[in-house]
């Protein structure tokens, strides 16, 4: 069989049921077909839009270069490529992706071009979001890290160029890590996302905002031959604040405070300038906040060694430099080995080994106690089951959860971090501060339920130095109370620590909860916390912060475990009165 034939009638019934705009010019580019998805788009008959009246529609702006495409389109007989924006019907202009092809007789003479038209504005649009979302930031919408450095980077050379200086300015809400404790880390989203709002309106003319991470935000102001720029940014940036914010339909006074930089003065480079700034917030929040301060150089050891720790920081995890140490828990009277609990140390390559009062509050203040928290229960998960594996008999390990994780990533992001190793159930212990119930008690006792459920248990640490209440305590199904170490360590001759521990063992015995005393680092206290009735102790006296290895000693020889020995026969059962 031959090709089909296809008739005049059919080719034109085709044309019009295209869902797409076609259309024809002649050799004059004078237009002499549009099909009916033409005049649908555009809203206008066959005789508007037919000879030159297709230019109405066209964007004045891009008429020009539409032009210079058919130009080169006539004049070299190749394909028509052009992207205009055309009025549709409804008054608005969308952009239009036209292809055209050149027509030619059987004598190869030009006789016109037979063109596709196809709306492209939401493709563009969700290209624009793609590209958006690696430059900004999806919280505040404002630019990010990587783009505020670029942006800093031209700024510094068209002031460099002018002869002026260049303020760079940082930006954090005073006292912020109390928001998320007490209001919840969606109201302290909600807080940044309102913060980013405010800074877009508050800009004037050049000046460009961005947010680094966490708390801080950055504003590139205005070039000037003095400072004087810089004295208005920072007020503007303090004003910000006056008017209250509404957290969880509360409003709530907040102050905030700035660091300023200025190149050249301070540095050439945007790293350089974007170091000084941080340097000088530290400083105005040093001073109590609501206020702004200059980068001084006399200051800026402190300052920097604390911007480098940060940077050091956010590479440490990645990097594998975190490691864990575990503190016995011992029962008394027989010093057993009945748990650890997990502290996390850094092992900066430079520095050494590094403490947790080095860098976890750091970790807090610049938004990676997420990570951290993560990595320390993917790591007691490991370590666990290493054990099981290798035979022994492991006992809990406790880990500390700040009030935001607790409330926030918990359940769904670190426990699954933990659970991947497949454990048997009581092999956790999680610590939470009583600041943690401050602000939503249901919520915590529904997820102190969860975890209780899942096998897994909840001390309260710091017991007595919070705010929790007798009627609280009754209702959440926590199993131990942690005796704090401002009681335990005056404990041997201050009446009044006596009498709180012995409250606290008291009041645990009552309510069926095991109780722990922390900071043990005396014989004197040790006897009077066995006189107490505590069962269980952890200190320096029983137990120092071990690595991975030696806790498998301790493992294998639980009772009572080898740092403890010495101190069976040489601790008094009595107690002083």
């Amino acid at each position: 069989m031959g090709e089909p034939e296809l008739d005049r009638d059919f080719l034109w019934h085709l044309l019009e049921n295209i869902p797409a705009m076609i259309w024809m010019t002649d050799e004059n580019q004078a237009c002499v077909y549009v099909n009916q998805a033409t005049l649908a788009f555009t809203g206008k008959s066959s005789a508007e839009l037919l000879n030159n009246g297709w230019r109405e529609t066209i964007h004045p702006d891009d008429l020009v270069p539409l032009d210079a495409s058919l130009a080169h389109h006539l004049e070299n007989h190749q394909p028509l490529r052009a992207e205009i924006r055309n009025r549709r019907y409804d008054g608005e202009y969308r952009w239009i992706q036209v292809r055209g092809q050149p027509l030619f007789d059987k004598d190869g003479r030009y006789r016109g071009t037979i063109g596709l038209s196809l709306d492209v504005t939401d493709a563009r649009q969700h290209e624009h979001e793609l590209a958006r979302m690696v430059t900004h930031d999806k919280l505040t919408g404002l630019p990010n890290r990587a783009l505020i450095e670029s942006l800093i980077e031209a700024a510094v050379d068209n002031a460099r160029a002018d002869g002026r200086k260049l303020p760079v300015l940082t930006f954090g809400v005073d006292r912020f890590q109390t928001i998320n404790e007490t209001q919840g880390h969606g109201a302290g989203d909600a807080l940044l996302a309102e913060v980013g709002r405010r800074i877009g309106l508050m800009r004037h003319g050049h000046e460009v905002a961005g947010h680094l991470s966490g708390n801080r935000f950055v504003m590139i102001a205005e070039p000037s031959l003095s400072t004087e720029s810089a004295y208005r940014a920072a007020g503007r940036l303090l004003d910000l604040c006056r008017t209250p914010f509404r957290l969880n339909d509360i409003p709530h006074e907040l102050t905030a405070s700035v660091g300023i930089s200025i190149f050249p003065d301070d540095g050439y480079q945007p790293s350089e300038l974007m170091r000084a700034a941080e340097a000088a917030l530290q400083t105005a929040k040093q001073l109590g906040g609501n206020h702004f301060a200059f980068f001084d150089r006399d200051l800026h050891g402190n300052a920097k060694n604390r911007f480098d720790l940060e940077t050091d920081l956010r590479r440490a995890i990645p990097a594998g430099e975190l490691v864990l140490h575990f503190q016995p828990k011992v029962s008394l009277p027989d010093y057993r080995l009945v748990g650890f609990e997990a502290l996390v140390r850094w092992l900066h390559p430079e520095r050494g080994m590094l403490p947790p009062v080095t860098f976890v509050n750091l970790a807090e203040e610049a938004g990676m106690i997420g990570p951290l928290t993560r990595w320390v229960f993917e790591a007691v998960g490991r370590h666990q089951r290493e054990w099981l594996d290798a035979g022994l008999h492991p006992v809990p390990i406790a880990i500390n959860v700040s009030p935001r994780e607790f409330l926030g990533d918990l359940l769904e992001e670190h426990l699954t971090a933990y659970k991947q190793f497949d454990l048997p159930d009581g092999l956790m212990e999680i610590e939470i501060t009583e600041s943690t119930m401050i602000d939503d008690f249901d919520r915590v006792c529904r997820i102190v339920t969860s975890l209780t459920e899942a096998g897994i248990k909840v001390a309260m640490d710091d017991f007595g130095t919070g705010y929790s209440s007798l009627a609280s305590l009754n209702r959440l199904p926590i199993s131990t109370l942690k005796i704090d170490r401002a009681f335990t360590k005056d404990v041997d001759w201050d009446r009044a620590s006596r009498a709180v521990a012995s409250a606290i063992i008291s009041l645990a015995a009552e309510l069926g909860l095991d109780v722990v005393a922390e900071g043990v680092e005396t014989r004197e206290q040790l006897t009077v916390l066995r006189a107490l009735k505590c069962r269980v102790v952890q200190g320096f006296l029983t137990g120092r912060p071990v690595p991975a290895q030696e806790a498998v000693e301790l493992l294998r020889h639980p009772a009572p475990i080898p740092t403890a020995r010495g101190l069976i026969e040489t601790v008094a059962p009595a107690v002083p009165q």
